[in-house]
């Protein structure tokens, strides 16, 4: 999960990220207390919601809302989506709300680099697309 934009990185209100799954992936069983809005770029995912299961390919948008149990399996091809969901989202593992995690670029994370504004008008942050790193950014625990 790479951030392309967050409190971290000169939003305010939002977070917006740039996930790529390798094939057959499972991700992990989870619930987030806000809405998150997936759009598929390559690939197929099976998201689980609730206990009813969907497919997503390339096109489609998935919105996922919040205090849903969910889960998302990469296709045979892997998947890449844009995410996006408010800066302030906390995640947890059913039954156990006590340890909820926070996204990467969540307000009270720091940012692993810097990456540079390239130009701020009025509020607008424009980043730089060459600054955004390959690899990928791990969940934290606050």
């Amino acid at each position: 999960m790479t951030t392309l934009a967050s409190p971290t990185l000169g939003g305010t209100r939002s977070s917006i990220w740039r996930t790529e799954v390798k094939p057959d992936v499972k991700g992990p069983v989870h619930i987030f207390d806000v809405e998150q809005i997936w759009t598929f770029l390559e690939g197929e995912a099976t998201i689980e919601l609730d206990g009813e299961t969907s497919t997503a390919g390339p096109g489609d948008t998935a919105v996922l809302p919040a205090h849903t149990t969910r889960r998302l399996t990469a296709g045979p091809q892997g998947y890449t989506a844009i995410v996006t969901a408010p800066a302030d989202a906390r995640a947890w593992t059913p039954g156990d709300t006590g340890n909820k995690i926070t996204p990467p670029g969540s307000p009270d994370r720091q940012p692993r680099r810097s990456r540079p504004v390239k130009h701020r008008v009025r509020g607008a942050v424009l980043l730089s697309a060459e600054d955004f790193p390959s690899r990928t950014d791990p969940p934290r625990r606050p």
